[in-house]
């Protein structure tokens, strides 16, 4: 009997994030955070349920919800890149929009992108040159302007 709850649970957690990637791909955000956070209720070890929130909030403009979601993501399984990669994406604007705190949001960007080339597989040359161009911005970008 307990292995037809943990069945139940598994196709219920699954089922939440089959609904919240088919509400946001429809552009439905608040409704796909929602289903979103309901799986995570239900599995909150998931790092891919994290990853698909924190890229949610995103589109929702919630910049610090999206960085928590994606932070928690990588923290919970480090070979998952794509959440390393959209983090250091994420801080690389914020960089931008909260000038004050530029140098450590261009930290974190650089930490997460050097994540994202550790954990990269070697056949997704893109993702890594990505990453690569990346970082050789930063240290342009962290770099005050001559008078």
């Amino acid at each position: 009997m307990l292995l037809c709850g943990a069945c139940a649970f598994a196709q219920d957690t699954a089922s939440l994030a089959a609904d919240g990637a088919a509400l946001a791909r429809q552009g439905q955000y608040a409704q796909a955070k929602a289903k979103f956070q309901q799986a995570i209720s239900a599995d909150p070890d998931n790092a891919t349920l994290h990853l698909s929130l924190g890229l949610t909030c995103r589109k929702l403009r919630e910049w610090d919800n999206a960085a928590v979601s994606l932070e928690k993501a990588a923290e919970l399984d480090p070979k998952l890149y794509q959440a390393n990669s959209a983090l250091a994406l994420l801080y690389e604007g914020m960089a931008i929009w909260r000038p004050i705190q530029k140098p450590g949001y261009i930290q974190k960007a650089r930490k997460n992108w050097q994540a994202v080339i550790a954990a990269a597989p070697a056949s997704d040359t893109e993702t890594l040159e990505m990453a690569k161009r990346h970082l050789d911005a930063l240290d342009k970008f962290n770099h005050p302007l001559p008078k």
